[in-house]
């Protein structure tokens, strides 16, 4: 039998994609999962405008999200506009760029893996007026203890810790002080 390749209007869109959408039970085939009739596009293989309708150019290929169909227009353009089509197919690509995402990452042979310098945590730097407020308040919190810390390059959690300790400290010397303050007027009056 040979193939029909039946030119559609605009008009005609709503109701084919009405009827695909039914017939994947009103899912995304890709996704799994359902969608409103409003949220579907009817996705299509692009060709160029040279090219011969065939089942691989110009067709409709079924509903799909609207995000998902997006993205994969997007992936096609990407694919083509970078020439990769040149060298290997769509489908081909994306099946080895499975495989690639599945796999596991780099480990050298003493078993270390190593970290992108765009994901590496950012190390804040302590800043010298905390150190400060810390050195006038460290004594006080640790009797026992007879030196100041050195100041640090970088922030460590025990460092935090050490601010937060002193800020709670001046937050109770100053409500103290308020207290004061306030029974103080109080007794004036």
């Amino acid at each position: 039998m040979e193939n029909k390749f039946i030119e559609m209007k605009q008009s005609d869109i709503e109701p084919l994609r009405r009827k695909i959408w039914e017939q994947n039970n009103k899912c995304c085939p890709v996704l799994g999962t359902p969608i409103d009739f409003d949220k579907t596009h009817l996705d299509h293989i692009h060709k160029a405008n040279k090219e011969e309708y065939s089942i691989n150019k110009g067709v409709i290929r079924t509903t799909l999200d609207g995000n998902v169909n997006m993205f994969f227009g997007k992936l096609e353009n990407a694919f083509l506009m970078n020439g990769l089509h040149k060298k290997i197919t769509l489908v081909e690509l994306l099946k080895k760029g499975i495989e690639y995402l599945e796999d596991t990452p780099y480990q050298d042979e003493d078993g270390n893996y190593y970290i992108h310098p765009s994901e590496v945590t950012k190390r804040k730097k302590v800043k010298i007026s905390d150190y400060k407020r810390v050195c006038k308040y460290y004594l006080v919190l640790n009797p026992r203890k007879r030196t100041l810390p050195k100041k640090p390059v970088y922030e460590t959690s025990e460092w935090i810790k050490l601010v937060n300790e002193t800020n709670l400290h001046i937050q109770k010397l100053k409500d103290e002080k308020a207290e004061r303050k306030r029974i103080r007027q109080l007794k004036e009056k």
